[in-house]
């Protein structure tokens, strides 16, 4: 289930701040920063919520070919690695009080961490990273690079549900004080999908629309302006084009 984690993951990475060096990102923004052509303006905003009108070739190109398997620098795993100590805590927490835990975390490998998908927003990259974890499942962290770097504070992340959701996605959306003009979207799919039509309403406009984001290792990702208002419905299609899941999202 995805949550919203600023302040538990400003902790965890408070935790494994280095103070003197942040040598490992620069690789990651030469990776994050998106590719245009000579003349063409950069990407803001909408950097992967591209709609559904646009072809689906651009919307996928600039997402998987330089991201995707990059292994997680040192900080990141270093965050996954996070998560085993707050389980832990959580754990001797239950113990102490003779409480029954709804949901015990999985163990995450963060020797194993990788990027999945990377889009360019007007507040700097924002990345989606993942690690596998016990019993099969995954987790996953996201965060803008500028925040990671300055003040290691990352929008949110998660883990596979379990038992699998019956809507086959966990969803993830809201914003932050750090980025108070942006929205971001993101999560996993439990089913076989290439991308994940988005329909929401701009409170300004009041305009519907539907943006397509690119489905990458079942993984999504997207930032959107502020004032649009939550997604009503998400439709995911296989790489035929066939409608493979339509989940409704509660208002």
């Amino acid at each position: 289930m995805i949550t919203d984690a600023d302040t538990l993951l400003a902790t965890r990475f408070a935790a494994i701040r280095d103070e003197t060096d942040d040598s490992d990102w620069n690789d990651v923004l030469r990776r994050c920063a998106p590719r245009r052509r000579p003349g063409t303006r950069p990407l803001v905003a909408l950097a992967v919520a591209i709609a559904v009108g646009i072809p689906t070739a651009f919307a996928f190109g600039a997402v998987r070919d330089f991201f995707f398997g990059t292994p997680a620098p040192p900080l990141i795993k270093g965050a996954f690695a996070g998560d085993n100590t707050m389980r832990a805590l959580m754990v001797k927490w239950a113990r102490a009080h003779h409480q029954k835990l709804m949901a015990t975390p999985p163990i995450v490998n963060g020797a194993k961490a990788h990027g999945v998908t990377a889009v360019g927003t007007s507040d700097g990259p924002l990345a989606l990273w993942a690690a596998p974890a016990t019993g099969g499942r995954q987790c996953w962290l996201v965060g803008f690079e500028n925040d990671l770097i300055g003040h290691r504070r990352a929008t949110g992340g998660g883990c596979d549900s379990s038992p699998t959701p019956p809507g086959k996605i966990d969803i993830g959306w809201g914003w932050s004080a750090e980025h108070p003009t942006l929205k971001v979207l993101s999560g996993r799919l439990y089913v076989e999908a290439v991308s994940l039509d988005v329909t929401a309403t701009d409170n300004e406009t009041h305009a519907t629309k539907t943006y397509r984001l690119p489905v990458v290792h079942s993984y999504f990702l997207g930032a959107f302006p502020r004032s649009l208002h939550s997604p009503t419905k998400v439709v995911a299609r296989n790489a035929a084009g066939r409608i493979v899941l339509t989940f409704r999202m509660s208002r």
